[in-house]
């Protein structure tokens, strides 16, 4: 047992290693130091709203790097008879391909106060391709005192609001199965996957396996001409559907005959009630 054990955590440190030496795992984190941000007064916010007094952080990534997440952390301060559980806030990736948290994140306590923050795993700005220079824009409102933007009641401290963009650098063969495509009504509908190259080769050939419902799983070869970033929607199979719940779950194998060099892209999952046909 001990044996097993010893060899166990060895091949866990050497894949950890040999993840470091292919370039998975890094990251780069940039904080925010010239001053407190204000808070806009709004009885009504929503991740669509954009606050007056918004302030931005910029994170510049190597060139050609992937992106696999995104971490945030701040903290908010109420003063001024103002609460904690009157801050509102939100972060959005304002660089091409960016896309806004998916709430409004709310303080508690009705007391003056600081209030920390923290997220992990955002994917705010996954479809950002080619690294460089990555902007993020703070949105930070208040429900109570005074009017417009302000500094009196509720801020973002200074120092405190931090970016890390998680990423690895491709290698030339890294084919993803980007997302499945399937009308989620019971009879039959085509099962699309969507096929995207992340690797700098040309992806030509590519298998995808795929099973539904926890059947055997099931071959589709791919062949085709992806540039790198590049996508192709294909249809894996037709089937059929009865009325519930079903999972379908996709992985791409073999790009070019090759083997993957991150197989963390590889699968995706669909899970969902199937309800019956519309008439």
């Amino acid at each position: 047992m001990k044996t097993n054990y010893f060899f166990k955590k060895l091949s866990m440190v050497l894949s950890f290693v040999l993840i470091s030496l292919l370039g998975f795992g890094q990251s780069i984190t940039s904080t925010f130091s010239t001053g407190d941000i204000s808070t806009e007064y709004s009885n009504s916010v929503s991740t669509a709203t954009t606050s007056a007094c918004a302030d931005t952080l910029n994170v510049i990534l190597p060139t050609g790097v992937v992106i696999t997440g995104v971490d945030v952390a701040y903290s908010m301060t109420a003063a001024s008879g103002a609460y904690m559980s009157e801050q509102r806030s939100f972060i959005r990736c304002i660089t091409t391909g960016g896309t806004v948290e998916s709430a409004v994140y709310t303080g508690t306590g009705t007391t003056i106060g600081t209030m920390t923050y923290s997220r992990t795993g955002l994917s705010i700005a996954n479809a950002i391709t080619g690294g460089g220079l990555i902007q993020f824009e703070m949105n930070a409102f208040r429900t109570w005192g005074g009017s417009a933007c302000d500094a009196s009641y509720n801020v973002v401290d200074n120092n405190t609001w931090s970016i890390t963009v998680n990423y690895y650098v491709p290698g030339p063969l890294d084919a993803s199965i980007a997302e499945l495509i399937i009308p989620a009504y019971a009879g039959t509908s085509d099962v699309k996957a969507v096929i995207k190259n992340f690797g700098t080769t040309t992806l030509t050939s590519a298998t995808v396996n795929w099973t539904i419902d926890g059947g055997a799983l099931t071959a589709y070869s791919w062949t085709g001409s992806l540039a790198q970033y590049a996508v192709d929607t294909v249809t894996i199979v037709n089937y059929s559907f009865t009325p519930g719940n079903h999972a379908i779950i996709a992985s791409s194998t073999s790009p070019n005959g090759g083997t993957d060099g991150n197989t963390t892209n590889d699968t995706a999952t669909f899970t969902e009630m199937f309800v019956g046909v519309i008439s």
